[in-house]
C-alpha cells in the first residue's frame, strides 16, 4: 500500500493525527504569517488554545541562503478554534481546502489501518495452511511448502512468489498488494486448507482455485 501524504498537512513524529503549519495557513488564507502567528499568540494567551513550542522550519530563501522560519503546528481542532480569529482575503477558501484535506487524510488513514489489520491476520492464518500440510504429507520437505504457496500466487496473480516480488520490487507478497487483492489471497488460503483437511489432491485443488477466481494461469509448472 503507498504511503500515505498531504501536501497540506503533516503527521508529526510520534503522533497518530494529522497537523497543519501557520506557514501553510498564511498561504492558503491569503495573509501575512506574522498576523497569523498573532492570531494564535493571541487565542493561546486568551486560554483559548493550550501552550505550545513554537518550532523552527528550515527553508532555502530567494537568494540562495539557509533561513529559519519560526511556525506553530495546530491540530485540527485548534485550527478550527483558530479559523474565525485568522482572517485574510481568501479566509473562506482556505478553510474548505484545509477542511476537506482533514477529512481525506483521516479517511486514509483509517483505511490504512484496516489494510494493516488484513496484513496481520494473513500472517497468522499462513500457519494454518502450514499445519494442514504437514498432516496431508508423509514427509513434509520445503518445496511442498513453497509449491502450495505459489499454486496459490500463480492462481491470484499469474506469478510465483519469487517472481511477485521481483517484478514489484519488494521484499514480501503481501508489501505490494491492495486492499482487494489481500482479501482475495486471506480467501484463497482458507480455501486451499480446507480442501487439504478434505484429502483433496494437489491438482485437483488447483483446478478448483483457477475456477473459483476466474484468473488464467500463465504456462508454466507449478
Amino acid at each position: 500500500m503507498k504511503k500515505i501524504t498531504s501536501k497540506i498537512l503533516t503527521l508529526p513524529k510520534g503522533d497518530k493525527a494529522w497537523a497543519i503549519s501557520t506557514l501553510v495557513i498564511a498561504e492558503h488564507f491569503d495573509r501575512r504569517h506574522a498576523d497569523v502567528l498573532q492570531s494564535i499568540y493571541s487565542l493561546i494567551e486568551s486560554g483559548h488554545l493550550g501552550e505550545r513550542e513554537i518550532t523552527l522550519l528550515d527553508r532555502i530563501n530567494n537568494l540562495g541562503f539557509k533561513v529559519q522560519d519560526k511556525h506553530y503546528i495546530l491540530s485540527e481542532r485548534d485550527f478550527l478554534i483558530a479559523c474565525p480569529f485568522i482572517g485574510g482575503d481568501k479566509a473562506r477558501d482556505g478553510q474548505v481546502i484545509v477542511v476537506d484535506e482533514f477529512l481525506r487524510m483521516k479517511e486514509a488513514l483509517n483505511d490504512q489501518r484496516t489494510w494493516k489489520l488484513e496484513r496481520s491476520a494473513l500472517r497468522l492464518e499462513y500457519p494454518g495452511m502450514t499445519e494442514a500440510i504437514m498432516n496431508a504429507y508423509d514427509d513434509p520437505k520445503p518445496s511442498d511448502y513453497a509449491r502450495e504457496n505459489n499454486m496459490i500466487y500463480r492462481v491470484l496473480f499469474g506469478r510465483t512468489a519469487k517472481e511477485f516480488c521481483e517484478h514489484h520490487d519488494v521484499k514480501e507478497v503481501r508489501d505490494a498488494l491492495s486492499e482487494i487483492e489481500v482479501a482475495r489471497l486471506k480467501k484463497a488460503q482458507r480455501l486451499n486448507t480446507s480442501m487439504i483437511e478434505m484429502g483433496m489432491s494437489y491438482h485437483d485443488r488447483k483446478a478448483k482455485l483457477t475456477e473459483m477466481f476466474r484468473v488464467k494461469v500463465l504456462g508454466g509448472k507449478t
